[in-house]
């Protein structure tokens, strides 16, 4: 992103449109926090630079890999042309 009002944008736009049906908890402070039984991740602005911070754990990497490819679909029907690093 160019400018943090981007990123911010990008962050709205994400926490809006993410499915959280079968989330155990989600929170919004700062970000999106999404919590699974089995692990959880974080999208949120970055607060240095015109950028998204994002976070994931999870107990195994079954779970681990089901969160990120939910997270990737995500990010890319938004930003369909930019790249994650993952």
């Amino acid at each position: 992103f160019e400018h943090p009002a981007q990123a911010l944008g990008f962050m709205h736009r994400f926490a809006e449109r993410f499915d959280t049906r079968d989330a155990r908890e989600v929170l919004t402070i700062d970000g999106l926090r999404v919590e699974y039984p089995d692990g959880w991740f974080l999208v949120r602005p970055s607060n240095t630079m015109p950028a998204i911070v994002l976070r994931m754990e999870a107990d195994d990497g079954a779970a681990l890999e089901r969160i990120r490819d939910r997270v990737r679909q995500a990010f890319q029907t938004i930003e369909p042309d930019r790249p994650l690093p993952f």
